[in-house]
């Protein structure tokens, strides 16, 4: 978690500098680069949230995503980004009534994530995006353990089945953009996303919300840095 932190921490420092030398984009032009996030995701599910603490609670978890970025700018300040991600989603839980019984869990999700969003870009370099994401599912394993005795009653167990194959999140972002040279560009941001369908899967116990007499549904939630360098190409 410090790691992450520290992360942040200098991101949030870099952005001050970026309007030094962000310059406008020329008009007609096409990007593409490598893109980065680091972020806390959620698998928020009211089965869950509402149950007593000692038998499942959330804990803070965090997840990360790397591919390419791929955008196209119609002037100075309007175009569409499309990212694909190779992205990672972690919830951790834990809970147990007495010390014996304490145990911490976690579920994580490998996924292919396809953000497109609508950049509104300023000419001071400070930009806003909006739009959406289509997530395909590749794995999900689960593992729970003892704290006491360090037995695992899960580990890695594949729970791929018991989650919706794919997903779709709204997404919404700001930060900015600056020019490292005549056609390279640095972006610099924090991105946001939140489910709209819903993601199914597993509580802390490892039992299907399918399962559950009341299920209801599960919505992702993810908040984070967001890092891209992007070549530009003028049209």
């Amino acid at each position: 978690m410090k790691k992450h932190l520290l992360i942040a921490l200098t991101v949030i420092s870099s952005i001050p500098a970026l309007p030094a030398f962000a310059q406008p984009r020329s008009s007609g032009s096409f990007n593409v680069g490598p893109i980065a996030t680091a972020r806390s995701t959620w698998f928020l599910n009211k089965n869950t949230s509402d149950a007593d603490e000692t038998e499942q609670a959330y804990e803070p978890s965090f997840g990360y995503g790397y591919g390419v970025n791929l955008g196209s700018y119609f002037n100075d300040n309007f175009g569409i980004e499309l990212d694909i991600f190779m992205a990672s989603y972690m919830q951790k839980y834990k809970g147990g009534a007495s010390y014996t019984l304490q145990y911490h869990s976690k579920t994580a999700v490998k996924a292919v994530d396809l953000p497109l969003v609508a950049v509104v870009k300023a000419n001071s370099g400070s930009y806003f995006e909006i739009g959406g994401m289509y997530s395909l599912v590749n794995k999900a394993n689960f593992t729970m353990s003892f704290d006491s005795t360090k037995i695992t009653l899960h580990d890695n167990t594949n729970v791929k089945t018991s989650f919706n194959k794919n997903n779709i999140s709204a997404v919404i972002g700001f930060g900015m953009e600056g020019n490292l040279g005549d056609q390279l560009l640095l972006t610099a941001g924090f991105r946001f996303t939140f489910g709209l369908s819903d993601f199914q899967g597993v509580d802390a116990l490892g039992i299907p919300y399918s399962k559950y007499t009341d299920a209801y549904t599960t919505h992702t939630a993810t908040g984070g840095i967001h890092l891209a360098l992007k070549y530009m190409i003028e049209y």
